[in-house]
C-alpha cells in the first residue's frame, strides 16, 4: 500500500450515525468520534500495522486554579496522558490527552482522547473542522489540504492554515499562522 493510499483511506469521511456531540466551554457543541471508531479506522486502513504507546501518564491533576484577568478560578481535578501513535510509512505523531476526573476509567479516557488527537494530525476525523457542529459530512476533498501535521486547522491561534484558501475567520492565507485572535 502507497503512502497516498494509507492517508487517503486514514482521511475517509465517518458515517453521520459515527459523529456524536458534546457541549463544552462557552455552552459551545462540538462534534467528536467516539475512541473505538477512531481505533476501528486505524485497524481497517493500516491492516492493524500501527502503535500506540503511553509515553507520560496518565498523571492525576488535582489541585489546580487558572488565572485570568478576571481572577483566579478552580479547574475540576482532571487526568492528562501522553499518547505516541505510530504508523509505518507516515511517522509518529505525539499528543496530550486529558479526561475530568468523573469515574474509575476516566484515566483510559485520558490516553483515548490522546490516541484520537494523534490519529488526528495522520488525517482521522478531520472532517469535523470543515464544518460546523451538527453539520456531520464534510464535502470538501482531502487533495489541497496540504501536509499532514504541518497544524489542525482551525483549531489554535498560531497553527498554520493548510487551506485550502484563507482562514473564514482571520483571513490568514493558505500556508500561513492563523492571527492570535483566531477562532475558526
Amino acid at each position: 500500500m502507497t503512502s497516498e493510499t494509507l492517508v487517503k483511506d486514514l482521511m475517509k469521511p465517518f458515517p453521520a450515525s459515527d459523529i456524536k456531540q458534546r457541549e463544552g466551554a462557552g455552552r459551545r457543541t462540538f462534534d467528536y468520534i467516539e475512541g473505538e471508531n477512531v481505533i476501528e479506522r486505524l485497524i481497517e486502513a493500516t491492516g492493524g500495522a500501527f502503535d500506540i504507546e503511553v509515553v507520560e501518564g496518565p498523571i492525576l491533576y488535582e489541585r489546580l486554579a487558572a488565572t485570568s484577568s478576571k481572577g483566579e478560578r478552580p479547574i475540576s481535578p482532571f487526568w492528562q496522558a501522553k499518547v505516541r501513535l505510530t504508523i509505518p510509512g507516515l511517522g509518529t505523531r505525539t499528543q496530550i490527552g486529558t479526561a475530568v476526573l468523573e469515574n474509575e476509567d476516566s484515566a483510559k479516557g485520558a490516553v483515548t482522547d490522546g490516541i484520537k488527537k494523534a490519529a488526528t494530525l495522520f488525517g482521522v476525523g478531520l472532517q469535523l473542522y470543515d464544518t460546523p457542529p451538527g453539520h456531520a459530512a464534510s464535502t470538501r476533498p482531502a487533495a489541497g489540504r496540504g501536509s499532514l501535521g504541518a497544524g489542525e486547522p482551525g483549531m489554535t491561534a498560531g497553527t498554520v492554515n493548510v487551506g485550502p484558501g484563507p482562514c473564514p475567520s482571520c483571513k490568514a492565507p493558505e500556508g500561513k499562522k492563523h492571527g492570535t485572535n483566531c477562532r475558526a
